[in-house]
């Protein structure tokens, strides 16, 4: 219940931000960050524990193995292993930071190992393309809004002192 709790008042509170419009994005806003970043992309990948078994994995599949065979084998993200590491196409600014090498890389091309908070990935770019604006304003609207958001929790974390005293949060 305290879970629950939280959770909704969160969500009260960002949508007071919105309604303030402290996190709102405007069609021109959407509009103009597509125009900076236009392309979705499609891509793949595995998820590893260690860097090792990213390299080991790497180079397998510099050999000539199959990208979505080792997926379903070997990748600790369940999500994705079963499709053969296939992740949802994605903007920039819907994949992890770390991710968003991929946005710079060919067709085809593979990359890694690329390290995250959840282990060490190897990628590979399946296509890309340039959606209409009309199919992707939404999910461009919530890229915005979120970077509005983080922005406006640091000013806000900036004004406060804040001390962490669990070694894990440092």
């Amino acid at each position: 219940l305290r879970e629950g709790r939280d959770y909704l008042l969160s969500r009260l509170w960002i949508e007071r931000r919105r309604e303030r419009g402290v996190v709102a994005a405007s069609e021109d806003e959407c509009r103009t960050y597509l125009k900076k970043h236009p392309s979705e992309i499609r891509s793949r990948h595995i998820l590893l524990a260690t860097a090792e078994e990213a390299e080991a994995a790497l180079d397998k599949l510099r050999g000539g193995g199959s990208f979505p065979e080792a997926a379903k084998k070997r990748s600790l993200d369940g999500e994705t292993a079963a499709d053969g590491g296939r992740m949802r196409p994605a903007l920039m600014g819907e994949t992890l930071p770390e991710l968003e090498i991929l946005f710079k890389m060919g067709v085809g091309e593979l990359a890694g190992p690329v390290r995250s908070k959840f282990g060490w990935h190897i990628l590979i770019k399946d296509g890309e393309e340039k959606p209409a604006f009309e199919a992707v304003k939404d999910r461009v609207k919530d890229v915005i809004e979120k970077q509005k958001l983080d922005r406006h929790l640091q000013a806000l974390q900036g004004s406060f002192r804040v001390e962490v005293v669990d070694a894990q949060f440092k």
